[in-house]
């Protein structure tokens, strides 16, 4: 089966696409206790337009764009959970620092 150009160049733009979502995903913090309120809804929203995106190629037969979109986000966010990897995002960007805290010990007040 031949592969036209066209083809290959979706591919590889949703791969370059996917490789930094995966980035974007992995350097957040990996608990949802340690997540901010703001990470947490940007993690979600993220993940649901990717997701989205990946189903839509699904029902297009793009086989090569499904696989290069899954194979990016994955390869992504591995490359980002490596230690000096994770803490040059977390150094660089305030953003993927995990929230502070919380103290378990202290009573909720009514």
């Amino acid at each position: 089966m031949q592969t036209s150009g066209i083809v290959i160049a979706i591919a590889v733009v949703m791969g370059v696409i996917s490789l930094a979502v995966g980035l974007f995903l992995g350097a957040l913090p990996s608990r949802g206790s340690e997540m901010t309120e703001k990470q947490g809804r940007i993690s979600s929203m993220v993940g649901f337009v990717i997701a989205i995106i990946y189903i839509v190629f699904m029902l297009l037969k793009q086989d090569l764009s499904t696989w290069t979109i899954l194979g990016g986000v994955i390869f992504g966010f591995i490359i980002a959970k490596i230690p000096p990897v994770h803490s040059f995002f977390v150094d660089k960007w305030d953003f993927f620092k995990p929230a502070a805290p919380k103290n378990k010990n202290q009573r909720n007040k009514r």
